[in-house]
């Protein structure tokens, strides 16, 4: 298994893993949203790995870039999307992903990566709720947006509404 920065031509296949992982309607949606966000000036600076082995691509994930409206604004990023293809979800791969993107991250001075998943899985991934950043709109499910601080007391410091990429900013996203 090798975990490497995605590269423009793994552009058709990262589309039809997030179609797979994700299934038909919504697949379609966060397989767009990943090429979309790839092209959008916005979500610079940008991460996006990927998981490979054997030539077919297994995983991918993405780390785009947050705002804050502060005139010393942090490093942030958030991670969306994060797909496994269905034939190796729950061996550990978005862990994988996730602990390598936010190594790379914490690396390169980004302070905080937010999140909006489900609690259960990114609990287990250094993910709280307990902060001051707020989505750019009110959650039907609050509990989901989440922060994992790569650098001590990144949460205590900061808050306030989170700004996306524009690609990320549609209302049916959040």
């Amino acid at each position: 298994m090798n975990i490497r920065s995605s590269l423009d031509a793994d552009r058709p296949a990262l589309r039809a893993l997030h179609e797979q992982a994700f299934g038909d309607e919504e697949g379609i949606l966060v397989g767009r949203l990943a090429l979309a966000l790839q092209d959008d000036p916005t979500a610079q600076p940008l991460l996006s790995l990927v998981a490979e082995e054997d030539g077919s691509l297994l995983g991918h994930v993405m780390f785009t870039a947050l705002t804050l409206d502060l005139q010393t604004a942090p490093q942030l990023r958030i991670m969306a999307p994060l797909a496994v293809t269905k034939g190796r979800q729950g061996d550990g791969l978005g862990a994988r992903l996730i602990e390598e993107g936010c190594r790379q991250l914490q690396a390169e001075g980004v302070e905080c990566v937010m999140v909006l998943g489900d609690p259960a899985y990114y609990s287990r991934h250094g993910f709280t709720g307990t902060h001051g950043l707020r989505p750019p709109y009110e959650l039907a499910l609050p509990d989901a947006w989440m922060a994992r601080p790569l650098v001590p007391e990144a949460l205590s410091r900061w808050q306030g509404v989170v700004n996306a990429a524009d690609a990320l900013n549609a209302r049916q996203l959040w």
